[in-house]
């Protein structure tokens, strides 16, 4: 049985969303942030001007990110995409919905290419039910973030490789191992989701999954997105 606890208050970092209104290709939503739960701080270093430095150097709340709608008061859970900007518990914002999430608009420069948008939608097909507890909660996210900022290639998390890296300190080996263990593992014909993303200008992107026609029609989640939509092919490298 798969147990989601929460109740971190501020983070860095990303979690969960509920969304209403909209159509399946654009539209917005009004969600306040509620905390980061299950998850933990893990630190993480990024090189965001590609001089094979690492200017990013945070300690920051990895996990299941919890959202309110405005509107409905619908819940719903998310993932962070974006290292860079930051939202913090209580924090009420607009938000951009994209089914396409190659199309969701960044202000960190990363590219969403098809390549890393299979591997997310795989990702998550595959390991999301897995997420029951701190260290699995903040290694999927942790996982997210080596897709998202070093995708293209191979998927490995160690320190001084790629854009995206991670603190070898002892104390993150458990999220790190597990986290490793999925990248490697990740089949690219196996499971996906459908996944959508959630853009702001000021504020830290988010992914979440498409809801099923049932659960939006229970309000819960993004109405007006509750279609499938079209399977990208994964392409190698």
């Amino acid at each position: 049985m798969k147990m989601r606890p929460r109740s971190l208050t501020r983070t860095a970092l990303c979690g969960t969303a509920v969304l209403a209104a909209g159509s399946a290709s654009a539209g917005s939503v009004e969600l306040r942030f509620d905390g980061v739960s299950p998850g933990e701080q893990v630190r993480v270093y990024l090189d965001t001007d590609g001089n094979g430095s690492y200017d990013f150097n945070e300690k920051v709340n990895a996990g299941v990110m919890n959202w309110t709608n405005a509107g409905t008061g619908g819940q719903l859970e998310t993932f962070c995409i974006e290292l860079t900007q930051t939202i913090s518990a209580g924090q009420q914002r607009t938000y951009a919905m994209h089914d396409d999430l190659t199309a969701a608009p960044r202000t960190d420069g990363v590219i969403l290419s098809d390549t890393k948008a299979d591997k997310l939608e795989l990702f998550w097909g595959q390991y999301r039910d897995l997420v029951v507890d701190s260290d699995t909660a903040s290694a999927f996210q942790v996982g997210i973030w080596e897709i998202v900022y070093d995708g293209d290639g191979v998927l490995d998390i160690q320190y001084g490789s790629g854009t995206f890296s991670v603190s070898s300190y002892s104390s993150y080996q458990d999220t790190f191992g597990i986290a490793s263990q999925w990248l490697n593992g990740l089949d690219l014909n196996g499971e996906r989701a459908d996944l959508m993303a959630l853009s702001n200008a000021h504020k830290q992107d988010q992914i979440t999954e498409v809801p099923t026609p049932g659960a939006a029609a229970a309000g819960l989640v993004l109405l007006g997105l509750a279609t499938r939509r079209r399977r990208r092919v994964v392409e190698a490298g």
